[in-house]
């Protein structure tokens, strides 16, 4: 379609539509992270085609709307509720917050610095050293020993 025939406005409007369309793609590049939905649709659309990931993105999109209309009605009826509050609703945060550091930071004194050696060994038998880097290190090592409080049998001669 010659579209110079059409007019200089046509030619000029034609002359936007790329670039318009590469920022529009660009700016949803940058403003839709990937997460786990994404990642779960993305591998919908693949193994089972693009109109189960279309119906996957529908229901998601269902379910964000309904929440966002919880969270505009809730937050309208707490904020009407709330009003004259704001001093006890910060304190209340902040104790909260600092509640939940302490504990934090009591389970991290608590727990036993760890010596770098592994936990549990590696393990061993049918599947392990399986992969890539698989040679006689593989074979050769130690049985899986006893977790504490179970009792260690001899082997059967």
């Amino acid at each position: 379609m010659n579209l110079t025939a059409a007019g200089p406005a046509a030619a000029q409007l034609a002359r936007l539509v790329s670039p318009l369309a590469t920022g529009l793609v660009a700016g949803l590049a940058v403003a839709m992270p990937l997460g786990a939905i994404g990642v779960l649709l993305l591998h919908e659309g693949v193994s089972r085609g693009t109109r189960s990931a279309l119906a996957g993105a529908a229901g998601i999109a269902s379910v964000d709307a309904a929440y966002a209309t919880v969270a505009v009605v809730a937050g309208t009826w707490v904020s009407a509720a709330l009003a004259g509050r704001e001093t006890v609703v910060r304190v209340a945060g902040a104790t909260v917050l600092g509640v939940i550091a302490v504990r934090g930071m009591l389970c991290a004194v608590r727990q036993p610095r760890s010596t770098g050696a592994a936990v549990d060994p590696p393990l061993t038998g049918a599947g392990a050293g399986a992969g890539a880097g698989a040679g006689a290190g593989a074979a050769a090592r130690e049985a899986p020993r006893p977790r504490a409080g179970r009792i260690a049998h001899a082997p059967v001669a």
